[in-house]
């Protein structure tokens, strides 16, 4: 399957996919656990996942959690539509693009936040957890935040750190009473995320 360089939120493409999705997927376990995606699909074949988030497929795949990757511009990619092979759409989708401030970005941000706000209601009843990059909170924190247990930010270079924290959360659910933290090459416990949402209504 080719990449789509031009895939957004935007895309009707997105749209389908994620409908599917909201209407075929379920979670069969009480703990989810939602990750970042990745440059390399599918993404359990990328060096983060195959490296730093190994644990965590590991517990997919012993059938112990649900695993769901965020994505742009998809909104979510359960892990049984990632391996063996991927099931969805491939994109080129960089990171950046979602980080600018121009009309565009706004459209795209508010698309992404209304879709994954039907997705956590979805999954609403489970224990939700993640781990996830600060640029993630800037645009789905308040979502995160009102329906996940606890969560990590963390910066690239400590994801290591970040995901020995996040198993210790999952494994003892008193530690998730912290809430959501950041870790970098410190570890700060962050205030709960106010900010609006910005979700569209259709």
């Amino acid at each position: 399957m080719m990449m789509n360089p031009k895939l957004t939120f935007s895309s009707a493409e997105s749209e389908r996919w994620f409908q599917f999705v909201i209407n075929n997927w379920r979670p069969r376990h009480d703990n989810v656990v939602l990750v970042p995606c990745a440059k390399t699909k599918p993404f359990h074949r990328s060096i983060t996942h195959r490296n730093f988030l190994k644990n965590l497929w590991e517990s997919w795949l012993n059938d112990e959690i649900d695993l769901v990757i965020v994505s742009e511009p998809l909104t979510v990619v359960p892990a049984e539509y990632d391996y063996p092979e991927a099931q969805y759409p491939l994109y080129d989708y960089p990171p950046a693009l979602i980080k600018e401030g121009n009309g565009f970005t706004k459209l795209e941000k508010r698309i992404w936040r209304y879709r994954f706000t039907l997705f956590m209601r979805l999954i609403d009843k489970n224990n939700c957890y993640f781990i996830l990059y600060p640029y993630h909170r800037a645009i789905l924190g308040g979502i995160l935040e009102k329906f996940c247990v606890g969560g990590i930010y963390v910066e690239r270079p400590y994801i290591v750190k970040g995901l020995e924290l996040l198993r210790s959360m999952i494994n003892n659910h008193s530690l998730a009473s912290n809430g959501f933290m950041y870790v970098n090459s410190s570890i700060k416990i962050l205030p709960f995320q106010t900010i609006d949402t910005g979700i569209i209504k259709k």
